[in-house]
């Protein structure tokens, strides 16, 4: 009789949907198992699971955005991986080691590596060379990030700038960054406080905010998805985002010919998806031949790509396709210098929270002709602080 087992993913599109079926269904064929699979959204993801940890009903195995894994491992709804099984699967220097390290804590391996996003600057090389700016060091500082911008505009380039200004964990990754960059983190893990009312920290997401002005108005309410395709149709000089846009832009032959990649602020957001077994499994030693399976080579050198993101695996990079080959380096660069978001309790209500606050200040941001950004941080961002230390302090 098969071994009956269900894998919850994220929700991404139909081709990854369909192939991650197909994966299944061939693998469960071969191996005597008869995998279900649940997709789940993104956004509500971490809350889903949350109530799922509460009430019941949980998958067996479940791809885990890696800052959510703390705060289910907290609640002990996790089953640990011994260290027999840690080395089934190659090892922790098989995997990309900020996205291994989200996983572990108290001296246990809660997750495995999956895929790994990374955020890097994209930017169009021609446009930045009408303007006359060189390339080298252009992203390197806040104050040498707006100064390309603004040589952009100044040079006649319509939409120097494109972010996401909806509800997106791309907005925290963007935050995160520049505060990284201000020697700053936005949160203190040992006193377990949020520190966005920290004068640094506020300077550091105001100088984000501050860039408004290169956002042409025609991009300034976009989603996720939205923003990205500004960039890949060419219509934007500039974003910062993930692996998933380095692969659509190479569709566009303009944009990819003229494609260049840079860390931003020196330090890039890593973050990506891992995988879990949950606690209540009755299908241990499955659930083990699952998750070997999707992290190894041969998996992870074909369906990270199709979903967007890079490998977790660090000896299945070369698969993940780029403009340029030259530009590969700078990718490993950036794995090796990146940065994970805390691990923290409760750090999933924060970004949820976090997540939910910036939309609006960027809806009033652009409301305004000249927007008071003090004034509107005041509004938005500084009682959330107090309530979420608030919550971290029961």
């Amino acid at each position: 009789m098969a071994r009956k087992i269900t894998l919850s993913t994220m929700s991404r599109s139909a081709e990854v949907s369909s192939s991650i079926l197909a994966d299944m269904s061939q693998f469960g064929t071969l191996n005597g198992m008869d995998i279900a699979c649940q997709e789940f959204d993104y956004s509500t993801g971490w809350s889903d699971f949350m109530r799922m940890s509460i009430y019941g009903g949980s998958p067996d195995v479940s791809e885990i955005g890696t800052t959510w894994i703390h705060d289910f491992a907290a609640m002990s709804v996790l089953r640990p991986f011994t260290a027999g099984e840690v080395r089934s699967v190659g090892g922790k220097d098989t995997f990309v080691p900020a996205v291994w390290q989200s996983g572990v804590s108290a001296g246990a391996t809660w997750a495995i590596p999956w895929m790994t996003d990374l955020s890097m600057v994209c930017y169009r090389r021609d446009m930045l060379a009408k303007a006359g700016i060189q390339e080298q060091g252009a992203f390197q500082t806040p104050e040498r990030f707006e100064e390309t911008l603004h040589r952009l505009q100044q040079a006649g380039i319509k939409a120097p700038w494109v972010v996401p200004t909806q509800r997106s964990y791309i907005n925290v990754h963007n935050l995160a960054m520049w505060v990284w960059q201000a020697g700053q983190d936005l949160v203190d893990t040992e006193n377990k406080i949020v520190l966005f009312n920290q004068p640094a920290v506020r300077s550091a997401i105001l100088s984000f905010f501050s860039l408004y002005r290169y956002i042409s108005r025609d991009m300034q309410h976009l989603a996720e998805r939205e923003a990205d395709q500004m960039f890949i149709d060419g219509k934007a000089a500039i974003t910062i985002s993930g692996p998933w846009n380095i692969i659509h832009s190479l569709h566009t032959p303009k944009v990819a010919a003229n494609m260049g990649l840079a860390i931003p602020l020196g330090c890039s957001y890593m973050g990506g998806a891992s995988l879990i077994v949950w606690e209540h499994t009755n299908q241990s030693a499955a659930a083990l031949e699952l998750i070997a399976h999707l992290t190894s080579r041969e998996f992870q050198t074909v369906f990270p790509r199709t979903a967007g993101l890079l490998p977790g695996r660090m000896d299945s990079l070369d698969s993940f396709p780029l403009p340029d080959a030259s530009l590969y380096p700078l990718v490993y660069q950036a794995l090796q210098s990146g940065r994970s978001l805390p691990s923290i309790g409760l750090w999933g209500l924060i970004e949820d929270r976090l997540a939910h606050a910036i939309p609006r200040l960027w809806d009033d941001i652009f409301a305004s002709p000249n927007p008071d950004l003090e004034a509107l941080y005041d509004e938005h961002i500084a009682p959330l602080t107090n309530r979420l230390n608030m919550t971290l302090a029961q």
